[in-house]
């Protein structure tokens, strides 16, 4: 991928076990950091997480499959629509 604004096509496996054809992107250093911020603020406050879901998504209605997965190695985020992720630490 030449630019964190083009997307590729990427499968995924769909809540019925099927494979999905979506478009995939990958996050900036810094959307990465700020992802996962949102969810130590999350903890640290003991808030629970609203589903997160793509606009496509959200004003379509469509609530089947919607994943968000942070940790301090990797960023993921699929949908019917869409997937985006991040490999690696952000720099503090």
């Amino acid at each position: 991928m030449s630019s964190t604004n083009d997307f590729a096509p990427a499968q995924i496996v769909g809540p019925d076990g099927k494979l999905l054809q979506v478009q995939s992107r990958q996050l900036s250093m810094a959307d990465a950091k700020l992802l996962r911020e949102y969810k130590k603020f999350l903890l640290r406050h003991r808030l629970r997480e609203a589903p997160v879901r793509c606009r496509d998504c959200f004003e379509g209605n469509r609530e089947d499959f919607h994943h968000f997965f942070v940790t301090d190695s990797q960023i993921q985020y699929s949908c019917g629509c869409r997937q985006l992720f991040y490999q690696g630490q952000t720099l503090a």
